[in-house]
């Protein structure tokens, strides 16, 4: 599962994955989080949360791909990624 929630205020874009996550929720969120980003100026931040992730199919990795592609598009200056677990990373 992945949650994606902007905070203009903080202009803090937040990616969180939980459970296990599969190709298709990856390219939900990577659409929704373009759908986010539509109108926001660069200088944003970025947090991905792992913390609960328990899996992600390696089939989700192009649509990391492109939620990183988006990101760069519209000029994040900062990401930060929560991973404990080094080994459930497929990016």
């Amino acid at each position: 599962m992945y949650a994606v929630e902007l905070d203009r205020s903080k202009r803090l874009l937040v990616i969180s994955a939980a459970q296990r996550v599969t190709a298709e929720e990856a390219e939900m969120a990577a659409q929704r989080i373009r759908e986010v980003l539509h109108d926001i100026a660069p200088g944003f931040r970025a947090l991905a949360d792992f913390r609960w992730l328990e899996s992600m199919d390696p089939a989700a990795a192009p649509h990391i791909a492109k939620i990183m592609d988006a990101l760069a598009e519209k000029e994040v200056i900062s990401v930060t990624r929560v991973m404990p677990d080094p080994h459930k990373d497929i990016g």
